[in-house]
């Protein structure tokens, strides 16, 4: 039922994004987002995004998340906060 409230109340982010893409294990989990907001870049700042995500890491104690933005930026703080010795989580996940 929480999943069909995710994609109830997101139902114009889900439009142009495919659930088909993310992996099982987290797909069983997606009804966790209910509280969450979705985050857009503005013709203001274009970077909006990004800039919060990696706000959002280097305040991390735990990580867990699947991202589809890659950029140098981002590889050096995930790579920053895992040398800290952040804490990381695992699911079972094959990459095809």
């Amino acid at each position: 039922m929480a999943t069909f409230g995710v994609i109830s109340k997101f139902k114009n982010f889900w439009v142009n994004h495919n659930i088909e893409w993310i992996p099982d294990p987290y797909l069983k989990d997606i009804g966790s987002l209910f509280n969450s907001n979705i985050i857009s870049d503005t013709s203001e700042d274009s970077l909006k995004v990004l800039s919060i995500y990696l706000k959002y890491l280097k305040e991390a104690r735990h990580v867990q998340a699947i991202s589809s933005m890659t950029n140098i930026e981002l590889m050096g703080a995930v790579i920053e906060r895992l040398a800290s010795g952040i804490s990381v989580g695992k699911k079972n996940i094959s990459i095809l």
